[in-house]
């Protein structure tokens, strides 16, 4: 079983090749978590966007990442809606 730091590393490094900036700068573990059947890690990033105008000011969005906790292959990223 590969360790929880890294399957942060893989669902960060998965997470920058996706993003043709190369990543927010304020990228931030919010949350980690095994699954239930100890298959998978679950880990939440979180990132800072902004909208269409100037006005419109930042946001926090999130990710979450499913990482095979034997290889650590990401094998889902999701948008985590946070309330």
């Amino acid at each position: 079983m590969i360790s929880v730091e890294q399957a942060v590393q893989s669902a960060v490094s998965f997470f920058k090749v996706l993003q043709k900036n190369g990543g927010s700068s304020d990228l931030r573990v919010e949350e980690v978590e095994l699954s239930q059947d100890g298959k998978s890690w679950l880990i939440t990033l979180g990132f800072t966007t902004f909208g269409a105008s100037f006005a419109d000011g930042p946001r926090r969005e999130y990710k979450l990442f499913q990482v095979n906790a034997d290889n650590g292959h990401v094998d889902s990223m999701k948008i985590r809606v946070v309330q």
